[in-house]
């Protein structure tokens, strides 16, 4: 890992402590749009899981709309991110984040969502609805 990029796990601790994690990509960077990409074990819950998930996530009150969805190229991955950011992803056009970096509006999107995320950790961190159970569970 490069020591100079600025990330956190923070997100990916928070789902990990309240629902069953099948597998993730830990790490939040800052120097792309933050996005957490995992999947749930297969349990028969884990579709009302990412349901309840994307409800809390809808309740979010940042610069962005946040929810979590399947990533457009992946059959069993899901992402938690700016709903905008999956917009992006699911155009016509997307060939990559790496050509977008000089784009205004991809930079006005990172800079809303680098500042939402501390805020969305505290929201999510505090919220008894985000969780398999209604309640904090260690795993």
């Amino acid at each position: 890992m490069n020591g100079n990029r600025k990330y956190s796990t923070e997100l990916a601790d928070i789902i990990m402590k309240n629902f069953s994690v099948g597998q993730m990509r830990r790490y939040v960077y800052f120097d792309k749009i933050p996005r957490l990409i995992f999947h749930l074990k297969k349990t028969g819950q884990e579709l009302e899981d990412y349901k309840k998930m994307d409800e809390v996530l809808g309740k979010f009150k940042g610069n962005l709309e946040w929810g979590v969805f399947q990533c457009p190229r992946s059959k069993v991955n899901y992402m938690i991110s700016p709903l905008k950011w999956e917009e992006i992803e699911r155009g016509k056009d997307f060939k990559g984040e790496e050509h977008l970096k000089e784009d205004i509006q991809y930079l006005s999107l990172l800079e809303q969502a680098v500042l939402d995320y501390d805020l969305l950790i505290e929201y999510l961190d505090a919220n008894p609805d985000f969780c398999t159970d209604g309640g904090y569970h260690a795993m």
